[in-house]
């Protein structure tokens, strides 16, 4: 898959612009505020349904308009597609595949993949086990139907289990024992997907992550979890758990309070690693994501980095460019001198005000 063209109407900082793509890297350089994340939010708004930044879609509008419009151009076994995204103040949103409706974002993310990294995303070495959780989850929603449809059930019966523990009715106990039923058998696929996602994920990250470090740093990854892959023993631990869960008013095992370490020579990296090494770790991390993705679809996703290059070593650096050449990928930054330098075959953009332009010669 290719993208080869993005149009922008009232996006962000943009009134308009448009720009064609090419096989390989495109830089978009400038100064902070200009608009180069923003250009990535929109094509990963075009290809996802959403944003990665805005927590409502009427955010994205240009101030003082009332709408806005993305238009990217895909090619994908020499068929071109155009797909359409328009967001309103007062009507709702609307996309559409080669000018026909859609009624689902799904239609679009099997057709148009992209696999993002932005600064926020440190919080996967950093963070919450939430944060893992969501990683894991994310890419098993979007390679396996059937993780997709058995999260979406123990999601549900969690959500009733909660319920019930909360306002304790007299019949509860029976009903307790047929949803843990339920929420055991759930488990067990869940469990055995994400270890199974995790040894994928960590044979590539951790062969990234030497190539960046210098084989100078094993990365590893452990499944964190009180839960099994047995039936009896799922039911076993819920049980142990209900006086407490009865207690406290919510379920305190599961797959939704499960967590993977992440270590780089045995060391936990969330309490130890640095910040240049959290940086290289979770771009390892979506670099796997993009390997896994390809693996499962047969179709390299576009690779979308946001200020990827700070707080990293010349090393480092050189190192990411060797294992990201083979993509289609687009990349902000503020100084562009070190790309220019080592990536002399790239596009280069430079953004100031809501405006990208295409540089043809080296300044």
């Amino acid at each position: 898959m290719t993208l080869k063209a993005l149009a922008l109407i009232n996006f962000r900082n943009y009134a308009y612009q448009k720009l064609e793509f090419y096989p390989g890297c495109h830089v978009f350089y400038g100064d902070n505020a200009q608009g180069k994340t923003n250009l990535l939010e929109s094509i990963y708004l075009s290809a996802r349904g959403h944003s990665f930044k805005a927590r409502r879609d009427r955010e994205m509008i240009r101030f003082g308009e009332r709408s806005l419009y993305v238009l990217t151009r895909i090619e994908n076994a020499s068929r071109s597609r155009e797909i359409e995204t328009k967001i309103s103040m007062v009507e709702k949103k609307r996309v559409r595949i080669n000018r026909v409706d859609i009624g689902s974002s799904r239609e679009v993310n099997e057709l148009f993949d992209v696999v993002l990294f932005a600064p926020e995303h440190l919080e996967l070495v950093q963070g919450s086990p939430g944060e893992r959780r969501r990683f894991m989850d994310d890419l098993l929603n979007a390679t396996q139907t059937r993780y997709h449809a058995t999260l979406s059930i123990y999601e549900k019966v969690l959500y009733q289990r909660n319920q019930l523990v909360k306002r304790k009715p007299k019949w509860m106990m029976a009903q307790l024992d047929a949803l843990d039923q339920q929420l055991a058998h759930a488990m067990i696929e869940i469990v055995h997907q994400r270890r199974k996602l995790l040894e994928r994920l960590e044979t590539d990250a951790n062969a990234i992550h030497q190539e960046l470090s210098r084989h100078e740093e094993r990365l590893r990854f452990t499944y964190k979890t009180e839960i099994g892959e047995d039936m009896d023993y799922n039911l076993q631990v819920l049980r142990q758990s209900r006086e407490r869960d009865l207690r406290e008013r919510y379920t305190h095992v599961g797959p939704q309070r499960d967590d993977f370490l992440i270590t780089i020579n045995d060391t936990p990296a969330r309490l130890f690693a640095s910040q240049g090494q959290s940086r290289s770790i979770t771009l390892s991390c979506k670099l796997a994501e993009l390997f896994e993705r390809k693996r499962v679809s047969g179709k390299a996703p576009l690779l979308l980095l946001d200020d990827a290059f700070s707080e990293l070593d010349d090393t480092r650096a050189a190192k990411l460019l060797e294992v990201i050449r083979p993509f289609q990928s687009v990349i902000t930054t503020n100084q562009a001198g070190f790309l220019r330098q080592h990536a002399p075959e790239a596009h280069f953009y430079h953004v100031v005000d809501g405006h990208a332009r295409e540089e043809r010669g080296v300044e």
